[in-house]
């Protein structure tokens, strides 16, 4: 359960009339940087929405004190978590155009106008700030690595590629944020947002934005940790979204794999009148199994037609 750590004063009916735009920062631990992202993000939006991911720092005083309204999760519990938290709270609050942000200083929050004109053009429902901008300081080859890694494994389950598809700066229409629906937990929750987006056939746009990296703008999660998300998220959404291509990527795997050791298991019986039971039934089982994911894939995909049709 969350808790707010104060109450708006103003009549909730009124507020919800004059927000419009909303920013939502999830921060743990960013006691360092939360005041000055929330002072420089004020004035491009009505509403900040600092969610405090169990931080136990000052993270949620601060962010109180320059101006943000502050949810408090009371433990970690990820990104995903604290961003669905926002999320409802905007959509509470009914706001048109919702932008988040990191709380580590890493964003130019002078980015901003460029961010939501799109939505507010009527031009697109999601935009993601694509950090292509020289800012200050540079990332490491690793995390440069690790982005473009995460960057082809997303791309892969998307029609409309995205160049930065881990970027946490983007901005969302109303109904972009009704389509994200019950997003996960973890790290993989920007891949998840625009998987549901290009599944819903919502237009995604990028704009290029600065990226800024010092000392405070570092990652709260080990890089293998974070990527490891990811890829989790991505491969749990496809099951669900795209099972038979899920489930044919197996099936073709393992029949590939029971053709080959059947193969070699022949040609060197052939060759020697050597039978090796272990490799032919090793064939033998990898081609049973695999049958058995073409099978679930079919099926998979029926219902999944059928359940969209419905």
């Amino acid at each position: 359960m969350h808790t707010m750590s104060k109450e708006l004063a103003t009549d909730q009916t009124e507020a919800k009339t004059e927000i419009s735009r909303c920013a939502v920062i999830p921060a743990y631990n960013e006691g360092r940087t939360i005041g000055s992202v929330v002072l420089e993000t004020l004035p491009y939006v009505d509403i900040i929405i600092v969610v405090d991911d169990g931080s136990d720092d000052r993270t949620a005083a601060i962010s109180e004190a320059a101006g943000a309204e502050v949810i408090s999760l009371g433990s970690n519990r990820g990104k995903g978590a604290a961003l669905k938290v926002g999320f409802e709270q905007a959509m509470d609050y009914g706001a048109s155009v919702i932008v988040t942000l990191d709380a580590d200083g890493q964003h130019n929050a002078g980015s901003i106008p460029e961010l939501i004109a799109p939505i507010e053009a009527g031009e697109a429902e999601v935009v993601v700030g694509s950090r292509q901008l020289t800012g200050d300081g540079e990332p490491s080859f690793a995390r440069c690595f690790g982005r473009w890694m995460l960057d082809s494994a997303t791309n892969l389950t998307l029609e409309s590629p995205v160049c930065d598809t881990q970027s946490g700066y983007r901005s969302f229409s109303r109904d972009a944020l009704e389509v994200v629906g019950d997003i996960q937990v973890g790290m993989g929750v920007e891949s998840e947002m625009l998987i549901h987006c290009d599944r819903a056939g919502l237009t995604v746009s990028e704009v290029a934005i600065e990226e800024h990296y010092n000392d405070e703008a570092d990652s709260s999660t080990h890089p293998i940790r974070h990527a490891w998300s990811v890829i989790r998220t991505i491969l749990s959404v496809i099951r669900f979204q795209n099972p038979l291509f899920f489930f044919g990527i197996i099936s073709l795997s393992l029949l590939g794999s029971g053709a080959i050791f059947g193969f070699d298991t022949a040609t060197h019986y052939y060759a020697t009148r050597e039978f090796w039971p272990g490799k032919a039934l090793l064939s033998i089982l990898c081609l049973i199994i695999g049958v058995q994911f073409g099978t679930i894939a079919l099926l998979f995909d029926y219902f999944n037609t059928w359940l969209q049709r419905r």
